[in-house]
């Protein structure tokens, strides 16, 4: 991997961690711990310009920094969360033909929270948490829509000379 996209790469992984501590700030959505998730736009663009590995990177660093402010259990229930979103999101991009980032966000986004909401109940021992599933699920919609609209905005309007600049390949989402 050349210079720029490693200068790429950090650049998002900062970008994540700083929508994550902006957004820690706010009162949760609704539920308790629910949040907009802004922090995976830059997950998202990483993805669609530095593939999956470089994400995974992106993902761990920023799980394990997040773990810094918000303690153990912040790394518990976002690593596994955001892994398996992200894997989800690649195999979505890579093997589904038409499909908008928008979709693969908000799914992603579902994903993440009933990743979240299994690893919770795990936790306490009770399959009584699964019960907020359903909300869990309409957030991830709504959230992941705004997510991927944001991409969606982001990645129409870079420049073309930034993409050129970097060596990367642009794909088409």
């Amino acid at each position: 991997m050349n210079s720029k996209k490693v200068a790429l790469l950090g650049l998002f992984t900062a970008l994540s961690v700083i929508m994550f501590l902006v957004e820690s700030l706010f009162p949760p959505l609704i539920i308790p711990g629910a949040k907009l998730g802004l922090g995976n736009i830059f997950v998202m663009l990483c993805l669609i310009y530095l593939g999956y590995s470089n994400s995974v990177i992106l993902v761990v660093v920023k799980c394990l920094i997040a773990g810094i402010f918000g303690g153990f259990s912040q790394i518990m229930y976002s690593l596994p969360a955001g892994l398996i979103s992200l894997t989800i999101a690649f195999l979505m991009l890579r093997f589904i033909k038409n499909i908008s980032i928008v979709a693969i966000s908000a799914s992603a986004s579902v994903v993440h929270n009933l990743v979240q909401n299994c690893v919770f109940a795990i936790v306490v021992k009770s399959y009584k948490v699964l019960l907020y599933a359903p909300y869990l699920t309409l957030l991830g919609v709504l959230c992941g829509i705004l997510t991927g609209l944001t991409v969606y905005f982001i990645n129409k309007n870079l420049s073309k000379k930034i993409i050129k600049n970097l060596n990367i390949k642009e794909k088409s989402v």
